[in-house]
């Protein structure tokens, strides 16, 4: 740590998780040389490394010695010398937003061909509407251009979509119609959602949270919205390698395994209920996962 390049990428990654190729964009310097820090601060416990297909991503750990030792030097990190640096972070996150948003504000014109190629013939809609009961207020979360949403509000549920795409939801108010009682239609992001603690009884989330920085903020924020014993139903991949869905479709976490999604789950406040595979035709296994609010 007297290596003062070691000290402000640990000052920058005590406040987010970036790939290698980000940090050595914030920082501008060579690839192997961020690589020779970030592998001596990871091999002595500082930095946690977490592997995702050909990609790898560093934050500070999160327990051991390497936590308690930042911890105890956690002062130094608030100087002021560090504050261009975590500025920097900050604008590369909001860019990585904003990047996510203009792929689908592009997307919408080829939607329902581009899930096609993700999904094939599977119907998810249909798959997520058949696995949810009863009635009430639902959220439908990261909505994209409206059809889940409709099918929901068409079966008895008073439905909030939200998606922080503006062409999506241009789209998706489109197809309102008749339904203006059961269907609204937000601008929001997932971590930060535009809606009231406890509004909803049921929260869907269809193939959105593998886009999230951190998806384990996403699920405690959907706690937050909804009400005592409310349902979240997931509907994401399981973990896989297929590097070009990067490029393709903006994803930045290649799936998610059974154990991530279930610690996330339980420490956002969650019982897991139930959970189910769907093998696609592009070799790409879905899971349909549903959890009640404690």
């Amino acid at each position: 740590m007297a290596d003062p390049t070691r000290m402000r990428i640990c000052a920058v990654l005590l406040q987010c998780e970036l790939s290698v190729n980000e940090i050595v964009a914030l920082f501008g310097m060579g690839q192997s040389r961020i690589s020779r820090h970030l592998k001596i601060l990871a091999d002595c416990g500082i930095l946690s490394c977490r592997r995702d297909g050909l990609w790898s991503f560093y934050t500070v750990a999160a327990k051991g010695d390497g936590k308690q030792f930042i911890d105890a030097i956690s002062y130094l990190f608030k100087i002021s010398i560090f504050g261009d640096d975590i500025h920097r972070a900050e604008e590369l996150l909001r860019e990585r937003r904003e990047g996510l948003v203009r792929f689908f504000n592009d997307a919408v014109r080829d939607w329902d061909r581009s899930r096609k190629e993700v999904l094939g013939s599977f119907n998810l809609d249909e798959a997520i509407s058949a696995r949810i009961n009863g009635s009430g207020q639902l959220a439908d979360l990261g909505c994209g251009d409206g059809n889940l949403a409709y099918l929901l509000a068409s079966r008895g549920f008073s439905v909030i979509g939200v998606d922080a795409s503006p062409g999506m939801i241009t789209a998706a108010r489109k197809k309102i119609g008749t339904m203006e009682k059961q269907l609204e239609f937000r601008i929001g992001e997932l971590e930060h959602l535009p809606l009231r603690d406890g509004e909803c009884d049921t929260a869907v989330v269809a193939l959105a949270l593998h886009h999230l920085s951190a998806p384990q903020e996403g699920l405690s924020e959907i706690w937050r919205i909804l009400s005592k014993s409310g349902r979240i139903v997931i509907a994401d991949f399981e973990k896989h390698g297929d590097e070009t869905m990067r490029q393709r479709h903006h994803d930045l976490w290649l799936g998610f395994s059974r154990e991530e999604i279930a610690k996330w789950l339980t420490a956002a406040g969650f019982r897991l209920d139930s959970r189910e595979t769907f093998k696609l035709e592009s070799g790409i296994s879905l899971a349909l996962i549903s959890a009640i609010k404690l």
